[in-house]
């Protein structure tokens, strides 16, 4: 081969490198990111959870919004291998760190070190409480609060309730319990006979359904609720398994699309989803980093807020029932209610609900 071919082939070479780096707008080697933009490190607990994978496409949609640079980093489900990202990021330079902590205590020496060589961080979906730090907590206790009492709002205020609850433990899916069980607890006539943990293990839920169901005949079930769209999921093959498809309404947490989708073509009764999902989690942290690495000032805890999926038809049946927002501790939702092809819209790209937000005054 001549010496022209032997450059070619290192060009395109050289090209393919870089196309790998930046692919779905995201520098993979800080060496490389446009100077020009500011560039934000995030120390994800796995990149290739399917989770995890929303949550950095949300990212990527805000990146390329406010025209910024993401690394991504997995901390591979390790405390030891996410501190040490963190440190790398240190060491380069980066303009802002996010990070989604796996132990929020283990992690804030390494914030300190961060805030003192003059890096802001975001902690996502956790209270980190290091001074100048800012946290994005879930306001999961009212999230599952507003739930309860719109589930008995759609009842009439009577019934039995079932519950499919999350990983014993786990602060965020306790507080989902929490939240539902106080709500509840506020109407003599809705029963809640039975609350099983799925630890988020979508065969276990499936067993647990059909226990349900070999359990309480038709008509004794009036309501299901589960702490994760996945759990429904599992759920649903049980229910169909045992013909008992569209007896009762059903509930949920995730507003992942095919959930959002059922309640659009008013499919096995899913009647409301709160819209976390993890493109709106991405894109909302995203935002949150972008800023703080342009030197804007925010509050150190910024409550990240769901949205309840539901149809007209539904948001009319509950409010003539007589639900209305009672906030307990923290306002959980961005707005009263959301039909699922606005969510449809904002799952496609979540930079577009956050893009224009500003801040809330302290």
């Amino acid at each position: 081969m001549n010496r022209k071919g032997i450059l070619l082939i290192g060009l395109l070479v050289a090209l393919f490198a870089v196309s790998l780096v930046y692919a779905g707008g995201r520098a993979e080697d800080p060496a490389v990111v446009d100077d020009d933009r500011v560039t934000i490190g995030a120390a994800m607990v796995d990149i290739t959870n399917p989770f995890f994978v929303q949550v950095m496409e949300g990212g990527d949609q805000m990146a390329d919004a406010l025209n910024a640079n993401f690394i991504w980093r997995s901390s591979e489900g390790s405390l030891e291998t996410q501190l040490a990202v963190i440190e790398s990021f240190i060491e380069q330079g980066v303009d802002a760190i996010w990070i989604d902590p796996l132990d929020p205590e283990a992690v804030k020496p390494a914030i300190r070190r961060a805030l003192a060589a003059g890096i802001p961080t975001v902690t996502a979906a956790n209270l980190v409480e290091v001074p100048g730090n800012v946290s994005t907590p879930f306001p999961a206790y009212d999230a599952f609060y507003q739930l309860g009492n719109m589930v008995a709002a759609y009842l009439n205020y009577e019934g039995n309730v079932l519950y499919m609850s999350g990983i014993p433990g786990n602060w965020i899916l306790d507080q989902y319990g929490a939240g539902l069980e106080d709500a509840l607890a506020q109407y003599p006539d809705i029963n809640v006979p039975s609350v099983q943990p799925a630890r988020m293990d979508p065969a276990l839920a499936h067993q647990i359904m059909e226990s349900w169901l070999a359990t309480y005949g038709p008509g004794e079930i009036d309501a299901v609720v589960f702490t994760t769209d996945p759990d429904m999921y599992a759920a649903l093959e049980a229910i169909r398994d045992a013909g008992r498809e569209g007896e009762f309404p059903l509930f949920s947490q995730n507003g992942d699309l095919p959930a959002v989708e059922m309640i659009a073509n008013n499919e096995n009764e899913v009647k409301i989803d709160l819209l976390s999902h993890g493109a709106r989690i991405g894109a909302f942290n995203a935002l949150v980093a972008i800023r703080l690495a342009e030197g804007v000032d925010l509050p150190e805890v910024l409550w990240f807020q769901y949205a309840p999926v539901m149809t007209q038809e539904t948001w009319d049946h509950i409010t003539a029932n007589g639900y209305q927002m009672d906030v307990q501790q923290n306002e959980p939702f961005s707005v009263d209610w959301m039909s699922p092809e606005e969510a449809m819209a904002i799952i496609a790209d979540a930079a577009v609900e956050f893009v224009d937000w500003e801040p809330p005054v302290e």
